[in-house]
């Protein structure tokens, strides 16, 4: 289970592969061994760019979780399922991770985000959203994210895992896990809730 209460919108912090030069797909390697040391060395850059970003200036680096609305190569559209769209331009040496979902219109991804321009792409199979558990019933589960109410339609095999607390779960922070039809595959409930500070809601 995740320990942490990240930002409501799912902006956090991530980086990815500043110095390449002009927009890179990581798709279609070939061999195992090349694919295996590509992928080495890319989470290698992006662990070392992502604290030098984040050290110089932690509130312009972000991140976002949704569903593509347009994508064109130079900007991208994406559905957050909670707080709408936005669209971001994306940098001349941004990398698209899309190795096993190509990214078009209406897939998941995640955008990682500097200084309002998008350096990194990556395509998701799941993603997950934030918020204080409303109500819960057979069909659905509604959070509230800034005194704002949504509603998920619970999919067949949808659990909520209360990792063990035993009071009622309404009023308690939750993490949901979305398909791309923001269909709830499951919920958390999240068992840091007294360690929530203002950094773990969404700035716009």
């Amino acid at each position: 289970m995740k320990k942490e209460w990240r930002k409501i919108i799912t902006y956090s912090v991530v980086a990815f592969g500043l110095g390449c030069a002009g927009v890179t797909t990581i798709n279609g390697l070939e061999g195992d061994q090349v694919e295996a040391a590509q992928t080495s060395f890319v989470s290698e850059s992006a662990n070392d760019i992502e604290q030098r970003l984040f050290a110089q200036s932690p509130r312009h680096y972000v991140e976002m979780e949704g569903k593509v609305r347009a994508y064109d190569g130079k900007n991208i559209t994406i559905l957050h399922p909670i707080h709408g769209e936005k669209t971001f331009s994306i940098a001349s040496d941004a990398i698209i991770s899309d190795r096993y979902i190509k990214l078009k219109k209406s897939v998941l991804a995640e955008v990682k985000i500097f200084d309002s321009e998008v350096y990194r792409i990556e395509t998701e199979r799941t993603i997950e959203t934030y918020g204080t558990l409303s109500s819960l019933d057979n069909k659905k589960i509604t959070v509230t994210v800034d005194n704002v109410k949504k509603e998920f339609p619970k999919g067949k095999f949808f659990h909520l895992d209360k990792d063990g607390y035993r009071g009622s779960v309404i009023g308690m922070p939750v993490s949901i896990t979305l398909d791309s039809g923001f269909t709830a595959l499951n919920a958390e409930i999240e068992d840091d809730y007294d360690d929530l500070d203002d950094d773990d809601h969404y700035d716009d």
